[in-house]
């Protein structure tokens, strides 16, 4: 395992933990959920360990806005796309293609905007935010989404530290429409829910998984947003390790799906 520091725009550091191995296939990129500031999510490390057993590189990145060295603290999912944009540049120059994305809440909402990008070998995501206007809408309600509105500021609580969030975030993600464009990606996606969380619905995946051939759904039992139930953790693992050992048993060549 290796750390590394990206500085891709001024006074900016991109934290990466990484590790290639010889002959891997491919390689995964990372992307957590939008408050995290550390490697050590737990559905990621499970991720990790299954992609070491079959010799198969991954790539961690922290957010520069979670970092607090850096000059600015608001994350937008126009700046996650532009981060996991660099990472991804960074792999292909470091070890080629195919690459993968692994993305969970908004780093699955980011991994799918690259994969309507760039070109992908697979993307794998949890609890993905198809809709952040009617996310923000059900976790903060009505009344607190309109005090927003007014104050273009409020603050939301992630691993006990308040984060100050400006209301350019929902004039994005009223413009993002990723629902309706979702079905335009072009790799396979495998696609997970858990059915304990108490604001994403699992109808976003299950409606691309009966209009694509290329979206597959699974709906995981007692998961909830966060995803950091053990049983919910390990089932997730039980489901996707089949197509891990597929790739590991097939040859890749330079931006090749399977």
């Amino acid at each position: 395992m290796q750390i590394t520091t990206l500085k891709p725009f001024c006074n900016t550091n991109i934290d990466i933990r990484y590790q290639f191995q010889p002959g891997s296939p491919m390689t995964f990129i990372f992307s957590g959920g939008y408050g995290i500031f550390n490697f050590e999510e737990p559905v990621q490390i499970a991720l990790i360990d299954l992609l070491s057993k079959y010799s198969i590189n991954w790539v961690q990145y922290l957010y520069p806005e979670r970092n607090p060295n850096n000059p600015f603290v608001d994350l937008y999912i126009s700046t996650g796309l532009l981060s996991l944009s660099e990472i991804y540049a960074w792999v292909k120059k470091q070890v080629g293609t195919p690459i993968g994305l692994f993305g969970i809440s908004f780093g699955g909402n980011i991994s799918i905007e690259l994969a309507l990008k760039e070109t992908l070998h697979s993307l794998i995501i949890i609890n993905a935010v198809f809709d952040y206007v009617d996310f923000r809408n059900k976790q903060l309600g009505g009344d607190s989404m309109e005090a927003w509105r007014n104050t273009f500021v409020t603050t939301l609580l992630y691993q006990n530290k308040q984060l100050p969030v400006c209301y350019r975030f929902i004039q994005e993600a009223e413009k993002q429409e990723l629902e309706q464009r979702a079905h335009n990606v072009n790799c396979d996606v495998y696609a997970f829910q858990g059915d304990s969380d108490p604001i994403i619905s699992s109808k976003h995946i299950q409606e691309l998984a009966a209009t694509t051939c290329n979206w597959h759904a699974t709906i995981i039992n007692g998961g909830d947003h966060i995803f950091d139930e053990k049983l919910a953790i390990d089932t997730f693992i039980k489901e996707i390790e089949p197509f891990i050992k597929v790739i590991s048993e097939t040859k890749l060549t330079p931006d090749a799906s399977i």
